[in-house]
């Protein structure tokens, strides 16, 4: 070929930027004598595609033509690298738009969790695709608020297996195993995403039988099918069954190394995870964090620190890992100084955790400066624990001013049931009864976390007539009640004097809800026991449960016998306090009570 025309050279550019060469391809755009607008939007495209934005940014800015596909293209590499307003702004510059440049946006908005931008969009397109309305639907789906996410798949004009699966995994992500195999079940068509979305679903359930039973049903499983049974095996402590299934693997790529990796830290075999590691005979940054997360989450923080040290590179999965690996040995000053307050780069795994370090620790004023200081935006996790903290706080204001961000947010947080509960949880907490019981009434669905915050509302103010009401109504919609529920009944009943009550619910546990006895209802008993005068029997319990008794169980005993002037007991249980719970707080309090007063 004597003359290359510019279809020849665009050919050129395109091979290049398909091996992803953009050296070379930047070189071949600059030799071209001549350049159409193809030329022009490959270049920027690929720009776009290896990040530098700011060199896209130039060459569109050099274009003597754009057509429809330029704007689109810078206006996806400002989306798609976060500068989602400067996309916008693009977007409205733009002299023509076609269903492609609102899909760009929709699908932008809704992976930023920009949920509200993305509705708006997608309510002012002229026209839709099956693409928008699946951009749209997953949306709703990643948040969890899979009541508009089903209303949207219904509403579709048509679907295809894109617009199923989201809906399938959107389920399986908030624990809706139930509506995600309904959903499979109605399914015209299926794939291998669909099956391995209900596979999830099933050893998420922890239903090991039903998992390999569905694997080895699948008309084709792919790698990624044998790396979710490999690792749900290893969750489940079934470490046997993850060798075997890896052994049977016609073919092993890095992340199937990984997963064994993972597999044996999870499960506390160190040995065999550095064994493992040993033999790969390639390792990403993936592998290292696996290695890492194994001794940090074992406890082996000095090991953790040595392959910290030793890797090529870093990213904030391995710098997340120190940092939990110390939050778990309960050095949550020197995580923050030596890992937390010097990683380079944060996520919002890495506040999640030093904000819930913190109030794990009751350093709840902590948690909130820190929540405050944070440079990323929330997620519904970070907005979950922030609640618990102001509930922890009884801080209503701070509350409200959360529940407010979430609304205002955007991102259709306030819609998932975590959300729900801890705001039930907060304004239960707070005593705001009023307010919590209206945001009850206006759940679409309510869980069983959300019947127990609602009971406890109305324990915490001693209202036991509207907790009673509440609790049978709960059983009428055939949601059973769990060991919190019982606990919140039983101690209500034993603080509002209503003995017979409290003892009727606690005989029930066992014989009626088939709930398993836990330390806190024996404790519950032992302070009704105490309340109602029956110290002697308060003092069998204590003695007699099937648990160790604590600091709290003897608080209880101790509080019921300054109540009722039994010195004697109260002496022998300041002892067994002061034994087993030397530092708690309340622990002088009471033996002050006890030693000061001497039952004058």
């Amino acid at each position: 070929m004597l003359e290359r025309d510019v279809v020849s050279w665009n050919a050129m550019l395109v091979a290049y930027i398909h091996s992803g060469d953009l050296r070379r391809a930047l070189a071949i755009f600059d030799a071209m004598r001549e350049r159409n607008v193809t030329s022009w939007n490959f270049i920027v495209t690929a720009c776009a595609q290896h990040d530098d934005l700011l060199q896209a940014c130039q060459i569109f800015d050099r274009m003597p033509l754009r057509n429809v596909v330029s704007w689109n293209a810078i206006v996806a590499a400002y989306a798609e690298s976060g500068e989602l307003p400067r996309a916008k702004f693009l977007f409205d510059l733009s002299p023509e738009t076609n269903v492609f440049s609102w899909t760009i946006l929709i699908t932008c908005y809704a992976e930023n969790q920009e949920l509200d931008w993305a509705r708006t969009m997608f309510l002012r397109m002229p026209c839709r695709n099956i693409v928008s309305w699946n951009a749209i639907l997953t949306a709703y789906a990643s948040i969890g608020d899979m009541d508009q996410a089903t209303r949207c798949l219904d509403a579709m004009p048509e679907r295809d297996l894109v617009s199923w699966n989201a809906t399938i995994s959107g389920f399986v992500q908030i624990g809706r195993l139930l509506d995600a195999k309904g959903l499979f079940e109605r399914f015209p068509a299926t794939d291998i995403v669909s099956w391995n979305a209900i596979l999830t679903a099933e050893a998420e359930a922890r239903d090991m039988v039903a998992a390999k039973e569905l694997f080895e049903d699948l008309p084709k499983a792919d790698i990624v099918s044998w790396h979710i049974l490999i690792a749900a095996f290893a969750q489940n402590g079934d470490l046997d069954s993850s060798r075997t299934l890896f052994s049977r693997m016609c073919k092993w790529t890095i992340f199937s190394w990984n997963v064994m990796v993972a597999a044996y830290g999870q499960n506390g075999q160190i040995e065999q995870s550095e064994i493992t590691f040993r033999k790969m005979d390639g390792r990403d940054l993936v592998s290292w964090n696996a290695m890492v997360a194994a001794y940090a989450q074992n406890g082996y923080f000095d090991h953790a620190e040595r392959f910290f040290d030793l890797m090529p590179r870093r990213d904030v999965v391995s710098w997340n890992s120190m940092v939990s690996g110390l939050i778990n040995l309960g050095e949550i000053d020197v995580a923050r100084e030596r890992f937390f307050d010097q990683m380079p780069q944060k996520n919002v795994v890495s506040w999640n955790m030093m904000i819930s370090a913190y109030s794990g620790d009751d350093r709840n004023d902590e948690a909130l400066a820190l929540f405050r200081a944070m440079d990323v935006s929330p997620d519904r996790v970070t907005f979950a624990v922030a609640l618990e903290i102001c509930a922890n706080l009884s801080d209503v204001e701070q509350g409200k001013e959360i529940h407010r961000r979430i609304t205002e947010g955007g991102r259709g947080f306030e819609s998932h049931p975590q959300i729900e509960t801890a705001l039930l949880n907060m304004y239960a907490q707070c005593g705001d009864i009023s307010l919590t019981s209206s945001i009850f009434e206006e759940l679409s669905r309510r869980d069983l976390a959300a019947w127990n915050a609602m009971i406890h509302g109305y324990a915490r103010i001693g209202e036991l007539g509207s907790m009673l009401e509440l609790f049978f109504r709960m059983l009428l919609e055939g949601i059973g009640p769990n060991f919190a529920s019982l606990v919140s009944i039983v101690s209500a009943c034993s603080h509002g004097g209503m003995f017979d009550e409290g003892f009727a619910f606690f005989r029930g546990i066992l014989k009626d809800f088939g709930v398993n006895l836990v330390i806190d209802h024996y404790i519950c008993m032992i302070d009704l026991l105490g309340r109602s005068g029956q110290i002697d029997r308060a003092q069998e319990l204590v003695l007699d449960m099937p648990y160790e008794a604590d600091g709290v169980a003897w608080r209880a005993l101790l509080s019921s016998c300054i109540v009722q002037g039994d010195e004697e007991r109260a002496q022998r249980a300041a002892g067994q306090i002061s034994a087993v719970d030397p530092r708690h707080p309340t622990t002088y309090i009471l033996l002050a009570n006890v030693y000061a007063t001497a039952f004058v």
